[in-house]
């Protein structure tokens, strides 16, 4: 659990870093802010995308298959692998200074604790608490679908951040 909480934190660092005040987060900016290159690339439709290190330059490939709204948040995924997992021998080559990790669905249901971290630096990425509550307070009500298009994340991904919140 702290892990995770520690996940959301560096998460609210680069907003705060950045000086991202309202929705929506521009996480490819974010990501050029650090360095890393994004791109479109072809994947089969299992892959949302994935994170290439190499010794002095990093690129998180999206696949162009996908949504606007999937896309944000694989780049969100992949920049948490980037910024939390960078000493990550399964992540990351310290040897031939390059490390390559797909972002796909789960196997048999098990999901590895650098996916959910990813996640939840994502979550908190595109959709900061804090700014999900003001929002709220502006409105008056925590509807999933509005939020979802002010945020420009799927309907499904903010209904799951609510619920984490407690605000679903």
């Amino acid at each position: 659990m702290a892990r995770l909480r520690w996940a959301t934190g560096y998460a609210r660092r680069v907003i705060t870093r950045v000086g991202v005040t309202a929705p929506p987060i521009d996480v490819k900016d974010i990501a050029k802010t650090y360095g890393v290159e994004v791109r479109e690339e072809s994947f089969p439709d299992d892959i949302s995308g994935a994170l290439h290190r190499g010794r002095e330059h990093a690129v998180i490939a999206v696949n162009k298959g996908h949504g606007e709204n999937r896309q944000r948040f694989t780049i969100a995924h992949e920049l948490g692998h980037y910024l939390l997992h960078a000493d990550s021998p399964a992540y990351y080559d310290q040897e031939h200074q390059v490390g390559v990790h797909f972002r796909a669905s789960p196997a048999a249901g098990k999901w590895d604790v650098k996916e959910v971290e990813a996640n939840r630096f994502a979550a908190e990425l595109l959709m900061p608490r804090r700014m999900i509550i003001d929002a709220i307070l502006r409105s008056g009500a925590a509807e999933a679908s509005e939020l979802a298009r002010q945020f420009k994340v799927s309907e499904e991904a903010m209904t799951y951040r609510l619920a984490d919140i407690r605000l679903g």
